[in-house]
């Protein structure tokens, strides 16, 4: 649940923040103004369930706004009791809140109201569906599950059946003309739906003619699992899905590193998916390093392949993901939210805690994940680690991560370049040892060392 608390005095604000997160577990976003109070409301990223404001004319505005609006929120007003309420709107209002007694009425009224009245919401609302490309959702007919578009954040219409058969039709066709790319389900489907899914993934990588096809099927695959997760968190349907685009991208690095250069002009077109395109080119070109490191283990692949696929899993923005260094961040801060920010800082940590919910996980993911932003002169985070204090598989991993980063963007023609601007960026250590004995040529991504 997450709660917006518009009010410009700091202590009193601190107080009732303190008092959702701590007591009632409630995310907070506070507001120290009622521009920054509808700023954060028309922002769609946030989906607030009640709002804490001061009963005066000003707030008039958020009450109107709402009034016209398809949010749906309740709110708590803090008020004087001894005075006549300025904001009369008892289909919006919850409750009123004395200020010299706002721990105790807001536990009371939001135990009473508001916690009752979120439980009490019908279906129709984000948090009751999770998301999936349109062209995978109808992919196995006779469909598994009804499939809804969203109109708005309330409103869900349904287009498709249970049991609707969509073979032999021109979906692709149908989803352009209608300029849809993503169809929902209610979350009580989604668990059968990621079994399906599974089956039919594993059928399109068995057909699957090029390696560039195959890690298309795993890209898809990471997208959905990131989905599902997000949503339903990380079940056991969707931890089975995760294994098995993990599997599928191992396999598709054992196509040999001469097919890398395709694999990259194909799947680093897509731009709007670049949060799946990154995990598994990522994947892919760490182990073809590795590989050329003699470091060519099951084992080792497996390593790098995890980490790859759930590096990034906290991060749903695919322009936030674009960004390596706090640095940048802090020059483009006005283009995230506060929540996407520090998500942004901690989404390495977050990704650790996801890994930690599989039954089996192989050693160094967790380093691995966690080191994949610290750079070899110490201008890194969250640590700002030396090279000699990063381990040998993180390495190799952030090699990966960069080269993939720079190719998505500015293709493989200039890799020489790159590749000889980075080598002297990192001229000492076992950084630059490793990175002398890269030889891209080898993989079709440049003329050589």
């Amino acid at each position: 649940m997450q709660a917006l608390v518009i009010k410009a005095d700091n202590d009193l604000r601190a107080q009732i923040a303190f008092l959702l997160e701590s007591e009632l577990k409630v995310t907070v976003k506070e507001a120290i103004s009622l521009q920054d109070g509808l700023a954060n409301l028309l922002d769609d990223s946030n989906q607030f369930d009640i709002i804490i404001c001061d009963d005066s004319a000003e707030n008039l505005k958020i009450f109107k706004y709402l009034m016209t609006s398809d949010v749906q929120v309740k709110c708590l007003v803090l008020k004087d009791p001894k005075v006549q309420s300025v904001l009369a709107f008892p289909d919006l209002i919850a409750g009123y809140v004395n200020p010299n007694k706002v721990a105790d009425e807001i536990r009371a009224l939001f135990n009473d109201k508001i916690g009752k009245t979120k439980a009490a919401q019908k279906e129709g609302v984000d948090a009751d569906y999770c998301r999936i490309r349109g062209l995978m959702a109808v992919k196995d007919s006779p469909l598994p599950c009804d499939l809804y578009l969203r109109l708005s954040a309330i409103k869900y219409l349904k287009i498709f059946n249970k049991g609707d058969d969509q073979s032999g039709k021109d979906m692709a066709a149908f989803f352009k003309n209608k300029n849809i790319e993503y169809l929902y389900m209610l979350n009580s489907d989604a668990s059968l739906f990621a079994n399906r899914i599974k089956d039919n993934m594993e059928k399109a990588f068995k057909a699957a003619q090029t390696p560039e096809a195959a890690t298309r099927v795993a890209t898809s695959i990471h997208e959905t699992v990131a989905e599902l997760g997000g949503k339903l968190g990380f079940t056991p349907e969707v931890q089975a899905l995760a294994r098995q685009g993990m599997l599928m991208t191992i396999k598709a690095v054992g196509s040999g590193n001469s097919m890398l250069a395709n694999i990259f002009r194909s799947i680093a077109a897509d731009k709007d998916n670049y949060l799946g395109s990154h995990a598994i080119l990522t994947a892919q070109l760490s182990c073809a390093l590795a590989t050329m490191l003699k470091w060519s283990s099951e084992t080792t692949f497996q390593k790098l392949t995890f980490a790859a696929f759930f590096h990034d899993i906290a991060i749903t923005n695919q322009t936030l993901a674009q960004i390596s260094t706090i640095a940048e961040l802090d020059t483009r801060q006005g283009e995230f939210t506060e929540d996407e920010i520090k998500k942004f800082k901690n989404h390495a940590s977050i990704a650790v805690q996801v890994t930690s919910k599989f039954k089996e996980v192989p050693t160094d993911v967790d380093t691995i994940i966690t080191q994949h932003h610290e750079r070899p002169d110490g201008s890194g985070f969250p640590r700002g680690l030396t090279a000699e204090n990063i381990a040998p598989l993180s390495l190799i991993f952030i090699i990966a991560h960069d080269l993939v980063n720079h190719v998505f963007f500015h293709g493989t023609e200039g890799i020489d370049k790159f590749l000889v601007e980075y080598k002297a960026k990192y001229p000492t250590g076992k950084f630059s040892k490793m990175l002398a004995q890269i030889d891209l040529g080898s993989m079709g991504l440049g003329s050589g060392k």
